[in-house]
Formats: C-alpha cells, structure tokens, sequence
C-alpha cells in the first residue's frame, strides 16, 4: 500500500529512506515517513498507509443509518449506527466503522418479525378480522363475505416466523354461488366433488349406494346457477324378478332364497 525511496539492495549506516503511500491513501497518525539505517538496524517501524476516508455506509432493506454525512465521506474510526423499520428485526452489528483501508466494518441485515395485510385483502366483500396494517407472529386472521357471498378459499390464515403468511395463494375471494347442493333422498347416495361452496356454473353427479338405483325420471347430476336447478335424486332398492326355472326342475321360493330340487 506504500513505497519507498531509494530502492536499493544494502543500505550502508547513516543511509535514510522516505515513504510513500500509494494514490487514495495517506499516512495514519503518528506515522514516522522518514527513517535512518543505523549500526543496530532501522530504528523505526514503517509506517502504516490508510485510506482518508471511507465513503457512505452500504444500506440496508428495511433500515437506516446515522449519522448521515451529506458529503456522503466519513472519516476513518467514524461509527455509524443501524436501526430497521417497525415490525423488522436488526440480525447482526447494530454499529459500523470506518477501517483503514476504507471500508466499513460488520454485516447486518433487517428481517421481518410481523406480517404485512394477508393476501386477499382489499377484494371486493371480503371482510378480514382483526382488520389490521400489521399482525404479529402467531397471529390468526379469519374471512368471512358480506352481502350474501359465498367464500371460496380458506377461511383462516395465520403470520408465520418469517413474516409471510401461511397461505398466500389461492387468495380468499367473495361470489355469488351455491352451497352444498341437495342431498340424495334418504341419504341412500353421495355426490361428487363434495365442497363446501360452489361457483356459478358448478356441477356436481350423483351416484346412490351400493345395493341401490335412481329412481325412474330422478336427476344424475346438478348444477349451481345462484342456487341449485334441479331438486334431490332418489335412490331406490336394486330388485330382482323371479329367478330363473331349473331345466327338469322347479323352485320353491322361501324370502329371497330359490332352492332347486
């Protein structure tokens, strides 16, 4: 980071060099530029070369620094100190400082420590509660629609460690729609897909249990157009006529048993 003068391979007593730094840097304080070859050597250490200033400290994502020089040039020992931005946490040096060399000392960085508003906020009929501009960790929030809505999407999510949201895709949404479509007269048979809320133009098929048939002019299917459009299916016992004659034979019928003979 220096020089000196003259360059020389022995140096006889009395001999003396002169120092140099080189370009951007200058002598530290109490540097001794000049020193003298004497019969128990040199007498003085070299001196040390630093640069004169350091330039504006490296900023930080969601923090600051101060003090802030509007020169933008701080000298060297200076210390500058770091703060982050409510709801974000400082992780590493909260202090930085000028070094010798011009650079500035330490790493930090400013994480998040609460969530922002969760996603879906803001979509038309959607109440959030609590309604905040900031959750803490651990803190749950619930959906809910106005206006005879339905919602579709989860109805709860919570802020994580990390200042993210649990779920942040699908957002919660608000439409008018149907909810669970009529069930199978009986309960004698299922529908598909089972959900708790259904957008217009949904369709839902049913199907009736094992051992049991729709009934004759009952509905297959279903669809949501702001409601239901057709009404439950009916299923009815699968039955079997009578059972066929033995060749050489006859039955007798005892409940649902044939027996040959």
């Amino acid at each position: 980071m220096g020089s000196y003068t003259p360059t020389q391979s022995t140096y006889t007593v009395g001999t003396q060099v002169t120092y140099s730094c080189n370009t951007g840097l200058v002598f530290a304080a109490g540097s001794i530029t000049m020193i003298t070859c004497t019969n128990n050597g040199w007498v003085n250490p070299a001196p040390t070369c630093q640069a004169a200033n350091c330039p504006s400290p490296p900023a930080i994502p969601n923090g600051a620094f101060a003090p802030i020089q509007t020169s933008g040039i701080y000298s060297i020992g200076s210390v500058v100190s770091y703060v982050c931005m409510p709801t974000f946490l400082l992780i590493g040096s909260a202090s930085s400082t000028c070094l010798p060399l011009g650079t500035w000392s330490g790493t930090r960085n400013c994480t998040a420590t609460a969530c922002g508003i969760p996603p879906g906020s803001g979509t038309p009929g959607l109440v959030v509660s609590p309604t905040k501009t900031s959750y803490v960790i651990g803190e749950r929030v619930t959906f809910s629609c106005t206006g005879g809505n339905l919602l579709f999407g989860s109805s709860t999510n919570m802020c994580l460690m990390s200042g993210q949201w649990l779920i942040n895709s699908p957002v919660p949404t608000c439409n008018l729609g149907c909810t669970a479509p009529p069930a199978v007269v009986g309960n004698l048979g299922t529908f598909t897909p089972m959900q708790t809320a259904y957008f217009n133009g949904a369709r839902v098929t049913y199907s009736c249990n094992f051992g049991y048939k729709f009934a004759v002019g009952s509905n297959t299917d279903n669809l949501c157009d702001g409601g239901w459009v057709k009404s439950a299916p009916t299923c009815v016992p699968v039955t079997c006529g009578h059972p066929p004659r033995p060749t050489n034979g006859d039955f007798f019928n005892f409940v649902a048993t044939g027996i040959y003979s």
